[in-house]
């Protein structure tokens, strides 16, 4: 079994909202959460008192930088808590108090236990009391020469100033001290972390629960057990003993979460001890995990069951889950199971996918395991995929190993995809294989979608194959685009490469358009190109259309300019409308640039408008 022998501490982010909302980079760096839940300090020594989280983020953040490292906090932020450090300043004792604190920061814990324990006899009332005798517990206790002093110190604080704000802290340094010490062989500790079970501050509870389980005795598990009868006790407190007793391990502890996991009449307990079971590891585990799926009538223990199964692993655990997704009456725990297989990874994993796809009548099923078969990947599972791609007796399996394999992403997907391409007659499989030869991308996908784009033998494949090369978006791309145009026949295939180069945009993209719509002998051509450059809308595009206007003899060519410079509307696009619209010697084109300028509704327009006609 896995044993998560890290010191659990309680969750002081709980109480800062600041902390628990995440601003804190520090905090997200210095607590680790297992998969219980369970917030964890990298460091055994990392306690932070409740009377430092509740003044405020920046002294909590000066707590734990120091405190997390082995050493007493050395900066307070004191405008987190102005009113009580003002009220504190005007203590007598306060001088004497930050002298023993600075003692304590400079980690010279003996003097600072004597400059404290001189403090609380020479001002007895000081309002510095209960946090001296705190902090003379805690010297103590980082001097490491007597275990006991220092828990009998944390006791003072904890019976004597029980309404002080150190005095949960006090007794959770006293759960950790007790479990050293029983550790030691101190017997009488573990009295005493059996009645802080009992304890009143949930915190402290917590930390006692979670030491009764590192003491892997199953003489523990009463005092968990009655923490878990208890109807007084939160789901947060059931769920940490239920961790506790996972921690403890062997028969009986397992026999308990079983029971729980069985009975318990709240899920979430439920599903905590599935998971526990999950991660004792061992066929006996195996055997309750499916023992607990075949009776539960709870749908997210059942899935718990699955997945626990799965971590487990092995052979016996993959059978199980085999015999789950080929005979669970319900399909979507038949998913589960499929998934998980495929999570484990191995030939064994395949092999087993392999049966539920040759037993299995579900479509959908079938879908998942090519799923799960394309995520373990390697050279047999794209083996496995190119004959469900190369069948076209099941198109939707087919498409679905084509996408898989594409996303698989590697040379030899690639010619795997080719291979199929040749041998496929499935029309949606071909384009299929383009989309995710695409996908692969770099120099020879795309030298493979140019050689397809060039072939007008199958037009729709052709198409297909030079919108993904648009897609690609690169200089290269638009290079391989202005190729395939003069290479083509296919006028529907060169409009098509129009297209794409204006997806692609740019500078140069916006020449090669203009080039087109200048030069091309096809006035179709021609006034595609002028429309592609009018939806790139800036006045770049603008001055390209202008000098189009300007060079082309084509009439249609010179509308579809006009057109455009409205639609992109800018002073400089509205100039040139005017100017045809006064001054050009085609009445047509006149007559179609006054249009224009009535649909740009700009006041430069209107009165250009007015202009004609008054003229």
């Amino acid at each position: 079994m896995r044993k998560l022998k890290t010191l659990w501490m309680p969750d002081f982010q709980s109480r800062n909202p600041k902390v628990a909302n995440g601003n804190s980079n520090f905090g997200n760096r210095m607590l680790e959460t297992d998969s219980s839940g369970i917030r964890r300090f990298p460091v055994l020594d990392s306690r932070i008192p409740h009377a430092i989280r509740n003044m405020g983020f920046g002294l909590v953040f000066a707590f734990m930088t120091n405190a997390s490292l082995g050493a007493a906090p050395r900066t307070i932020h004191a405008e987190s808590w102005p009113a009580l450090f003002s009220e504190y300043q005007n203590d007598p004792a306060y001088e004497a108090f930050k002298n023993a604190r600075d003692s304590m920061y400079d980690d010279k814990y003996d003097a600072a236990v004597r400059e404290f324990r001189a403090l609380v006899k020479k001002y007895p009332r000081t309002q510095y009391l209960a946090e001296s005798y705190f902090w003379i517990a805690y010297c103590l206790e980082k001097a490491g020469k007597d275990d006991e002093q220092a828990f009998q110190a944390y006791k003072l604080v904890a019976d004597s100033y029980q309404n002080s704000r150190w005095a949960d802290d006090a007794r959770a340094s006293m759960v950790q001290l007790a479990k050293r010490l029983y550790g030691k062989g101190k017997q009488e500790y573990k009295v005493y972390l059996e009645q802080s079970g009992e304890d009143p501050d949930e915190d402290v509870k917590l930390a006692a629960l979670a030491a009764l389980g590192q003491l892997e005795s199953e003489e523990a598990l009463p005092v968990l057990l009655d923490v878990l009868k208890s109807p007084k006790s939160s789901r947060r407190l059931k769920e940490k003993a239920i961790f506790a007793i996972s921690q403890i391990g062997g028969e009986e502890a397992m026999k308990v979460l079983e029971d729980l996991a069985k009975n318990d009449r709240d899920p979430e307990v439920q599903e905590k001890a599935v998971f526990w079971i999950g991660q004792e590891g061992g066929e006996a585990s195996l055997a309750k995990l499916l023992n607990i799926f075949r009776t539960s009538q709870n749908q997210a223990v059942r899935e718990k069951c699955v997945f626990s199964i799965s971590q487990i692993g092995g052979a016996k655990a993959i059978a199980m889950l085999e015999n789950v997704a080929k005979t669970d009456k319900d399909p979507k725990m038949q998913e589960k199971a499929v998934f998980w297989i495929g999570q484990e990874g191995s030939e064994a994993s395949l092999n087993s996918l392999l049966e539920i796809y040759n037993a299995t009548q579900n479509p959908e099923l079938k879908e998942k395991v090519v799923f799960s078969i394309s995520q373990i990947g390697g050279e047999r599972a794209l083996q496995i995929l190119e004959r469900f791609a190369k069948d076209d007796s099941n198109p939707a399996i087919q498409e679905k190993a084509i996408f898989w394999i594409g996303q698989e992403g590697s040379e030899q997907s690639l010619s795997t995809l080719l291979a199929i391409f040749k041998a496929t007659k499935n029309q949606q499989a071909r384009e299929k294989v383009v989309f995710s030869i695409s996908q692969i991308g770099g120099e020879r996908a795309m030298s493979v979608l140019s050689d397809l784009a060039r072939d007008d033998t199958d037009p729709a494949i052709q198409e297909k194959a030079i919108f993904w090369i648009g897609q690609e978006g690169s200089s290269a791309s638009l290079d391989l685009l202005l190729e395939i145009f003069n290479a083509t026949k296919n006028q529907e295939a060169r409009e098509k490469v129009v297209f794409s180069i204006s997806q692609i945009g740019g500078e140069k993209a916006m020449r090669i358009l203009g080039k087109m719509a200048r030069d091309d002998a096809d006035p179709a051509i021609q006034e595609k190109a002028v429309f592609w450059i009018g939806q790139e809308g800036d006045d770049s595009s603008v001055g390209e259309l202008i000098e189009i206007y300007r060079t082309t003899a084509q009439p249609e060519v010179r509308k579809k300019v006009l057109f455009s410079l409205s639609q992109i509307g800018t002073g400089r696009a509205v100039d040139h409308l005017i100017e045809v619209a006064k001054n050009d010697e085609d009445l047509q084109l006149r007559t179609k640039a006054i249009f224009w300028l009535g649909q740009t509704r700009s006041d430069k327009a209107k009165k250009a408008l007015l202009e004609i006609i008054n003229r």
